[in-house]
């Protein structure tokens, strides 16, 4: 490995921050190393659980200009992806077997020069 490369990126899950005081627990985040920050979108179908809604997406990203790695675990990505992009997401995660057509899914991604991870 190469003198001061860092291959290793650091990205807290918000998901599990005390949202009664997000701009605190970013801050804290931020200050321990944080590279960029986790969100896990979940719509209680495809994963179990619900989560955070865009509207909350776009008051976190108001907070900070770290990198947003969301990773959509939601039925129809298609649907809401631009929505995610259009709220601060730079890296979207989406699983493949919930894409309806996963062209449609990857295109706004690419226009809006994202990264994308499928898994």
């Amino acid at each position: 490995m190469r003198e001061g490369v860092n291959l290793v990126k650091i990205a807290p899950s918000l998901s599990a921050s005390d949202f009664s005081k997000p701009g605190l627990e970013i801050k804290a985040m931020k200050l321990a190393g944080a590279d960029m920050f986790h969100i896990d979108i979940m719509d209680g179908y495809f994963e179990p659980n619900l989560s955070i809604s865009f509207s909350v997406g776009a008051n976190l990203r108001r907070m900070t200009i770290i990198i947003f790695d969301v990773h959509l675990m939601i039925s129809e990505p298609d649907k809401y992806v631009i929505d995610f992009v259009k709220t601060g997401a730079g890296i979207l995660t989406f699983h493949i077997e919930c894409c309806l057509n996963i062209e449609i899914t990857i295109k706004p991604i690419k226009q809006f020069g994202k990264k994308l991870v499928l898994l």
